[in-house]
């Protein structure tokens, strides 16, 4: 049988069921043969926030770092540089 409930026209934060989309699931993992898709999309959206800002710094003087790409630099190389 078809849900017939309600849906309120303005749905309160975090329901359920809104008025065209049925919520399953949050914080669904998605993964490919490479890995979970969303580290990809956050980190490839994180460098190219520290491509911006280095082409800022650059603009001022020194890049704080250096000449290396930021594609080649790992986690631990951000959270060791000063």
């Amino acid at each position: 049988m078809a849900d017939t409930s309600i849906v309120p026209t303005v749905a309160r934060h975090g329901a359920h069921r809104l008025v065209a989309v049925d919520i399953d699931s949050y914080n669904v993992a998605l993964k490919d043969n490479e890995g979970f898709i969303g580290d990809r999309v956050g980190k490839g959206a994180f460098r190219k926030m520290i491509d911006r800002i280095r082409k800022t710094l650059r603009k001022g003087g020194d890049d704080p770092l250096d000449e290396e790409e930021t594609s080649e630099l790992s986690r631990s190389d951000l959270s060791t540089r000063r």
